[in-house]
């Protein structure tokens, strides 16, 4: 097969986390280790998003350079911006790609249409199953959902992907999972990590519960936060006899994630991509969801894995309550169990469909 040319469609901040970003750059990493060429059309962000890509080694594409709208990346203005402008957004690329790959909520039928009519493949990574897209792939990568809402927003022939057997994670997470398989659970080391995207400040009110907790010595206690405003407002709320035990971290781009999970015996996160992944080394963890979807895949995970998903309008109360039990009665007395359907091959999975029907 001739070299191809992938453009992925997709943003990320500070609101909006890492997540899409995280799994549209393992599609790209293994469209590229196959020979065929990615680039990026995001808005830039508070994060540095293209200062992120053009690291990795991919091309991007600057779609603030044609807006006047200074990038807030969810703003009606962006939107507006580019809803009006769809044409001139296809026709003004530099790159030009043989293959779009669309993983963003305010993108639908309309925008892929003007790719579409340009003899571009379209592939959508949708998690709602709410809007129509005009594509030739779509792919939800759990199975909270059936195919059959996804027939009647889509066209007919539509190549539909569904199931964990399609979700996109990190190709070194299958190294670290053989190699965890095979370690039991110690219970010593606790990980608190509520992503980028933390509105809530989930980090804060967790590690300040937790300070508060009498922990048996030896017991350590890891609070990745999103921000540094975040790290010291969790550092200010430890008390005295906590310190100790606890260990803070910034989420960094040369912070050691797989170093940190192959330590963690218990977790206690969002309900994004960290929950996946740790339903995936059979890591035990408490999912506190922010929104529906992540409370639909969280319970989705907890019928195969050891979680435990906390109602979406938690108390403080309750999860004061909840984690008392867990980390200190019960003294994390979980076994790893490994999601059976998630095996890790889903980008390879993804790429092979596409390019069989190109």
């Amino acid at each position: 097969m001739s070299k191809l040319r992938v453009l992925f469609r997709v943003d990320a901040n500070s609101a909006l986390g890492l997540g899409h970003i995280m799994r549209c750059l393992v599609l790209a990493d293994v469209f590229r280790s196959r020979g065929h060429t990615c680039a990026f059309l995001s808005l830039n962000s508070d994060i540095d998003l293209l200062g992120i890509l053009k690291n990795k080694g991919f091309k991007v594409e600057d779609l603030i350079g044609q807006s006047s709208h200074g990038g807030k990346i969810f703003s009606e203005k962006n939107k507006e911006f580019e809803d009006s402008n769809y044409s001139c957004i296809a026709d003004g690329l530099e790159y030009k790609p043989h293959i779009l790959i669309v993983d963003h909520y305010w993108i639908d039928h309309e925008w892929e249409s003007h790719f579409k009519d340009r003899g571009v493949k379209i592939l959508v990574l949708d998690d709602l199953a709410q809007s129509k897209h005009n594509c030739d792939f779509l792919v939800h990568q759990t199975n909270v959902v059936s195919r059959v809402p996804y027939l009647s927003l889509t066209p007919p022939g539509t190549q539909i992907m569904v199931g964990f057997q399609y979700m996109i994670l990190k190709a070194e997470l299958h190294s670290e999972r053989i190699l965890l398989e095979k370690l039991p659970l110690k219970g010593r080391h606790i990980l608190v990590a509520f992503g980028l995207a933390d509105p809530n400040n989930l980090t804060g009110t967790i590690g300040r519960i937790l300070s508060e907790f009498e922990f048996d010595t030896g017991l350590e206690i890891t609070i990745l936060a999103g921000n540094s405003s975040i790290l010291r407002m969790v550092e200010q709320n430890l008390s005295s006899q906590s310190r100790n035990q606890v260990s803070l971290s910034l989420m960094t781009s040369d912070l050691d994630i797989m170093q940190l999970m192959r330590d963690t015996d218990y977790a206690v996160v969002a309900g994004g991509l960290m929950s996946i992944e740790l339903a995936y080394l059979g890591i035990p963890c408490t999912v506190i969801p922010s929104s529906k979807i992540q409370d639909d895949v969280a319970k989705a995970l907890a019928q195969r894995v050891n979680n435990n998903v906390l109602r979406k309008s938690w108390t403080e109360d309750e999860v004061i309550h909840h984690l008392h039990a867990t980390l200190v009665q019960q003294r994390i007395g979980y076994r790893r169990i490994i999601h059976p359907d998630i095996d890790g091959l889903g980008a390879d999975r993804i790429i092979e469909k596409v390019l069989s029907e190109l």
